[in-house]
């Protein structure tokens, strides 16, 4: 456990979070003056050093009590040795105890007695990066120690002094967050959110390690060759105690606090397409062309001799795959559940998967460029003519399907005035068509350079400018595209009417606060009644009438019997 290391990224993330800060408050500021307490960015000043120095002491409190335990329980000679060592633990204890406790007796009774401390972003970044920084080291911590126990390598002690020392730091962060009159009003979703993360990585990775192996094994009674040296076991139980102890994480958070059926909210919806989903997407779409690619080239191509050598990476290729699509399958399902109607997480689904198969389809049209541009160049350098060919044709293969899915199904929608509107639409259109101006942009430079020095000085080459001219045309295929499909959009797109406001009507008439009411919801007006003190009540069809046969917005209407006369105002 490397206190500088740790101590030293909690101060970089502080500084850069204090800039944040500062320049959000400025922006609060700025828009409303004269509304806000004057004392909002000296607050959030002091807030952000309040619970910065609160965080930093946290971590050398605990890191001291660590080395105490280390010193005291798992090597008593220390104290004989290590008296440098001892001296370090007891001084962090020490000063890290006094000022987190100073400033806790400092803190919380603000938050118990006042709403604005328990909304500002320093409290809610102070206590989700305690819950991380600890469930980290608890996960470490704890595989670490597991694995111990399952491969007889002994008693770490170390390793379960963390885990003690920085499991009961998480345990009492999380009494906090489950506390009302503690936890913050600013993302109150996201500490378990974060859990979430932190347990779905672990125990991902746990099962890579086990399907790695169990894949491995089969790739070795078939080919005949062995992957790793030494006893299989040590890499099935680091990976199972990574699965048992990420899982346990994962499910605490996840079903246990509210994240698999707490609100839909935006953060919510931003954890899941981005991390499970879309970050699943990315591995399935580039590990997948990786073996689609070895396997066309085994056939099809220029390759090494020995087909084990050449398929060395499918194991944890295909260990990978499994994971990912494992993740993306539970929590497309999770994201599809009641749903009557087309939303905007929908929307921002299908984009970012269109987006990320439409990057995989244009590096597949330029690989192709390249690779008949090769048939009056020479090729690539390290690349066979063929090979280039088989990777244009993975990539298409790959990143095709996935756009085309996605991008069918956007534009099932593309008549809606929602989907139309849809500022994610807009979004992936325009960055689309920003991408394509780059790369064409960028290709004509290059393109025309190489075409200069080619003719002037004739010692240029084809293959100096070849890619550029892949990429821009490329680019250019895909832009004159996304183009057509934006005139598209506007020529379907109808801004709805504006409504004209409401007609506001002074009503004079004898009753007129009973008229009131029938005159307002037949003419949508805003009906303002002054009752005559004598006089017959009119016609209400008739009163009506006046109102909407009048071209002003403003009217007075003095109405009694059957006179009724309507006066325009400015």
């Amino acid at each position: 456990m490397e206190i500088v290391g740790i101590l030293i990224s909690l101060l970089v993330m502080f500084v850069q979070l204090g800039i944040v800060v500062g320049v959000v408050f400025f922006v609060i500021k700025a828009t409303r003056r004269g509304e806000g307490d004057e004392h909002d960015i000296a607050g959030a000043i002091r807030r952000f050093f309040v619970y910065g120095f609160l965080l930093v002491s946290l971590v050398l409190f605990a890191e001291g009590v660590r080395g105490i335990l280390v010193a005291l329980i798992v090597r008593p000679s220390a104290f004989a040795g290590s008296e440098t060592q001892v001296a370090s633990a007891v001084s962090l204890l020490v000063v890290g105890g006094l000022v987190w406790g100073g400033l806790w007796r400092y803190v919380r009774p603000r938050l118990v007695a006042e709403d604005a401390e328990r909304r500002s972003l320093a409290w809610m970044l102070y206590l989700n990066a305690s819950l991380v920084v600890s469930a980290v080291i608890v996960t470490v911590a704890a595989t670490t120690a597991l694995r111990g126990l399952m491969t007889r390598e002994g008693f770490d002690g170390e390793m379960w002094a963390a885990l003690v020392v920085w499991a009961a730091v998480w345990v009492f962060h999380q009494r906090i967050w489950l506390n009302d009159r503690l936890a913050p009003e600013v993302l109150p979703i996201l500490p378990a959110l974060v859990g979430s993360l932190v347990g779905l990585a672990a125990g991902s990775s746990g099962l890579f390690l086990i399907l790695k192996q169990v894949y491995e094994s089969v790739y070795d009674l078939i080919a005949g060759v062995t992957f790793v040296a030494g006893d299989p076991w040590d890499a099935v139980a680091t990976g199972s105690a990574l699965l048992v102890v990420g899982g346990v994480g994962w499910g605490y958070h996840w079903f246990r606090r509210g994240a698999r059926h707490g609100e839909r909210s935006p953060v919510w919806f931003g954890y899941v397409l981005l991390f499970p989903v879309l970050g699943s997407v990315v591995v399935i779409l580039a590990v997948g062309s990786a073996v689609l690619f070895d396997a066309l080239v085994w056939f099809f191509g220029s390759t090494i001799p020995s087909a084990s050598e050449h398929f060395a990476k499918m194991p944890w290729e295909m260990a990978l795959v499994t994971v990912a699509a494992t993740i993306w399958t539970y929590h497309r399902r999770v994201l599809a559940e009641h749903r009557q109607v087309r939303t905007e997480p929908d929307r921002i689904y299908d984009y970012l998967l269109a987006g990320a198969g439409l990057v995989a389809v244009g590096a597949g049209i330029a690989i192709l460029l390249l690779a008949l541009f090769d048939l009056v160049a020479p090729p690539l350098a390290g690349a066979e003519a063929a090979n280039t060919l088989i990777g244009a044709i993975t990539a298409l293969v790959v990143g095709g399907p996935v756009w085309w899915m996605h991008w069918v199904r956007a534009e099932r929608h593309g008549d809606e005035t929602a989907e139309l509107r849809s500022v994610t639409r807009r979004i992936y259109i325009f960055g689309v068509l920003g991408v394509a101006a780059i790369a064409v942009f960028v290709g004509l430079i290059v393109v025309l350079q190489g075409l200069l020095v080619l003719v002037l000085s004739r010692q240029g080459s084809f293959g100096s400018f070849k890619g550029a001219l892949a990429a821009l045309l490329a680019g250019g295929a895909i832009g004159a595209y996304h183009v057509q499909v934006w005139r598209t959009d506007r020529t379907r797109f109808v801004p709805a009417q504006r409504a004209a406001p409401p007609k506001d009507v002074v009503l004079v008439a004898p009753e007129a606060g009973e008229l009131a009411p029938s005159v307002a919801e037949a003419t949508g007006a805003r009906v303002r009644p002054m009752t005559t003190a004598e006089g017959v009540a009119p016609d209400v069809d008739a009163v009506v009438d006046a109102i909407e046969t009048a071209e002003a917005s403003k009217l007075v209407v003095v109405a009694i019997g059957d006179r009724i006369e309507v006066v325009a105002l400015r």
